[in-house]
């Protein structure tokens, strides 16, 4: 088995919204178009576009976490190793809205697109937080391996650029 190597390509954050696409030219719900900053993520990432195609019917959206300009990681060690990771595992991510509202979701980590990780093992939630309007606050609770991986807890997905 070969694996392609995984290039780098380091952006500046601070002009990310000339850069990473934010769902402008799609049908995806405008609580989900923007550029969301991972605040208290203690993983080597940083930001994340939902930009994707949009599953209306089953109010799904699914995304490889290696896309082109879809997730930023930190330029560091850590960060390339993680992006390496992803990108071998082929990591993907299946977000599942409960209700026609938009405000609570399953998140669900995918590898090679074949198979969903098993709860037990790892749990993603991501609910709209209480004042957000328009889907400007996201909290996601990660639930690894019943809370025992010290990489559980929470994050908030903060809307910095939105369409």
């Amino acid at each position: 088995m070969t694996f392609k190597q995984t290039s780098f390509e380091e952006r500046q954050l601070k002009n990310i919204d000339t850069w990473m696409p934010i769902g402008r030219e799609t049908n995806l719900p405008d609580a989900l178009k923007g550029i969301f900053y991972m605040d208290g993520n203690p993983l080597p990432e940083d930001c994340v576009t939902f930009n994707s195609t949009w599953d209306a019917e089953n109010r799904t959206l699914k995304f490889k976490v290696f896309g082109p300009q879809q997730w930023t990681f930190h330029a560091t060690v850590a960060g390339r190793i993680w992006l390496s990771l992803v990108k071998i595992l082929g990591a993907s991510v299946e977000i599942r809205f409960q209700d026609d509202n938009l405000r609570h979701a399953i998140v669900r980590p995918t590898m090679y697109g074949l198979f969903s990780m098993p709860r037990f093992l790892m749990e993603w939630t991501m609910t709209q937080a209480q004042d957000s309007v328009n889907g400007e606050t996201w909290e996601r609770r990660n639930t690894i391996f019943f809370w025992l991986i010290p990489i559980s807890g929470y994050i908030r997905l903060l809307a910095i650029f939105v369409s």
